[in-house]
């Protein structure tokens, strides 16, 4: 049966030689077409795949002068912490850090004494914590000056603890007793 088909095609193509040129080359352009917008959808997707990294990259480098001055400003930061920070071992400059407040404040201190840092287990740690305890007797506003020079002190401190007590009937002066945290190193 295909075989006859075959046979009567044969003489068919040769009468119409040409609408049969134009209905073959209608359908290879038709294949073409197809292929071509299935392929076309591919491409649109790769297209929005590689638009958005294009679009990441330029964000990133737009934000390259932003990130440099961040970047500066953390090391910037971090040298200021680590050039504050206080040596366990060196005892007189620590107990100077307070006096030193003690001096400019007018405030009387007493019982000021460095704390046992329990060691042991964070060998790999970029700070210690170095703990005090102290009173300082005085005036409210001397005692409240001293506190407030403790806190903004160029070293990095954390009250952990405290109480502000009368020391006389009219309230003019106070104890303060503190237990407060110095940022050291390891």
């Amino acid at each position: 049966m295909l075989r006859a088909f075959f046979q009567n095609l044969q003489p068919t193509l040769k009468r119409y030689f040409f609408s049969s040129i134009c209905a073959g080359l209608s359908l290879l352009l038709l294949i073409v077409a197809a292929v071509l917008w299935l392929d076309q959808r591919n491409l649109e997707q790769r297209l929005q795949t590689r638009t958005a990294q294009g679009e990441a990259v330029l964000a990133a480098l737009a934000a390259g002068p932003a990130l440099r001055d961040t970047l500066n400003q953390i090391r910037d930061t971090t040298a200021s912490i680590n050039a504050n920070l206080i040596e366990e071992s060196n005892l007189a400059e620590n107990l100077w850090y307070f006096y030193n407040f003690e001096s400019q404040t007018k405030v009387r201190l007493a019982n000021l004494q460095q704390l046992f840092t329990p060691g042991g287990g964070a060998g790999d740690a970029t700070y210690k914590l170095i703990p005090y305890s102290l009173r300082v007797t005085g005036t409210f506003p001397q005692v409240m000056d001293f506190l407030q020079k403790l806190e903004t002190g160029p070293k990095l401190a954390k009250i952990r603890n405290f109480s502000l007590n009368r020391l006389d009937a009219e309230g003019v002066n106070v104890a303060l007793q503190i237990d407060v945290v110095l940022l050291g190193k390891p």
